[in-house]
């Protein structure tokens, strides 16, 4: 039997990682991967259901939950890789109630009002007027907090083409028009990865960023926090779900942001003594995250034709955005706890 139980108390997330080397969890996982007739998938299956139900009420369960869930999606333990990813879509339902995103309701929109409501979504919770992003791009603002912030964005551009990745794959429709929507995809990732040219990837110009500001980053970087874990795991959750809806709404909410957003990295870093040349990557992206959206627009024309899905897409869009500001909660509790600003256990 897999021991199914969760701490009682709050740990940090890189100390569960470390602590997971020797989770029973994954070595269940593993022996499934091998044998999967011989071993327990159902156990697996109850296990993760009983987490989820959990983890809505219980920060510690919620915590285990999203560390496996990041094992599963992004580990590196090639022989059960495709167990692993079997395992983690067989668990979507449970990881819905977990993330408690009250599916099936209507938007009651036309097509271009629900256009309308997907931008207005994206203002009203634009990370522009979250507190972390006015206190690390003012004018007067001090670099390390900028440096802290930048750190914490690595981990979640790090796998941002893996995810994309899959949601390529997830638009199975057998037509011109489709070829042409997964074109569009899998065009963005090859942007990502630089074109034909690694050294020119979007992840190895933020990687020499980094580097030339002084932030030790690499690349096999795992979250610090819950918030980050879920950010991520939701991310790869909406790309990989049958539901194409789910994608376009995750993806949505990652490429509609503002001219103000990707110049205030730019302005900062170079406001700070920044190369233009080394802060380039966040200058180069206005035109191309503005033609992304677009892009997915042009999608969501497609393949979004009832109310339903255009609820679906509305509802990824908002968890997204929530999660990502809950991660946002977290890298400014992280900055303040430097300035013994608030106690130790964050929050606000």
């Amino acid at each position: 039997m897999i021991d199914t139980s969760v701490p009682t108390s709050s740990e940090t997330v890189r100390s569960a990682s470390v602590a997971m080397t020797d989770d029973p969890f994954r070595r269940a996982v593993m022996d499934a991967a091998a044998d999967p007739v011989a071993s327990g998938v159902g156990e697996l299956l109850t296990e993760l259901a009983a987490l989820a139900d959990a983890a809505s009420t219980r920060t510690s369960a919620n915590e285990v939950l999203q560390a496996r869930l990041h094992w599963l999606y992004y580990g590196d333990h090639e022989p059960s890789h495709p167990f692993r990813q079997w395992l983690a879509t067989a668990g979507h339902p449970y990881f819905e109630r977990a993330a408690s995103i009250p599916t099936g309701r209507t938007t009651g929109a036309s097509h271009a009002s629900f256009v309308d409501r997907l931008a207005a979504e994206q203002e009203a919770l634009s990370p522009l007027r979250h507190p972390l992003f006015q206190r690390c791009f003012r004018e007067d603002g001090d670099f390390e907090d900028l440096k802290v912030y930048l750190r914490h964005k690595w981990i979640i551009m790090l796998t941002f083409w893996r995810s994309l990745s899959e949601f390529g794959m997830r638009l199975q429709r057998h037509d011109v028009a489709n070829l042409a929507n997964t074109a569009l995809v899998y065009e963005n990732v090859f942007e990502e990865l630089g074109t034909g040219d690694p050294a020119e990837a979007h992840m190895v110009s933020h990687f020499k960023l980094l580097q030339a500001i002084g932030v030790d980053v690499g690349w096999d970087d795992e979250p610090e926090f819950t918030e980050t874990r879920e950010y991520i795991n939701f991310r790869m959750f909406c790309m990989r779900h049958p539901n194409p809806a789910w994608g376009l709404g995750s993806f949505y909410s990652q490429e509609a942001t503002s001219l103000e957003y990707t110049l205030g990295h730019y302005d900062q870093l170079r406001r700070f003594g920044v190369s233009h040349d080394t802060a380039e990557i966040y200058h180069a992206h206005d035109a191309i995250d503005a033609e992304h959206t677009d892009e997915i627009l042009t999608i969501i024309d497609d393949l979004i034709n009832d109310d339903r899905s255009r609820s679906t897409v509305l509802l990824a869009q908002q968890h997204q955005m929530h999660l990502w500001n809950a991660h946002f909660d977290r890298v400014l509790d992280r900055i303040e706890q430097r300035d013994g600003l608030t106690n130790p256990a964050g929050g606000r």
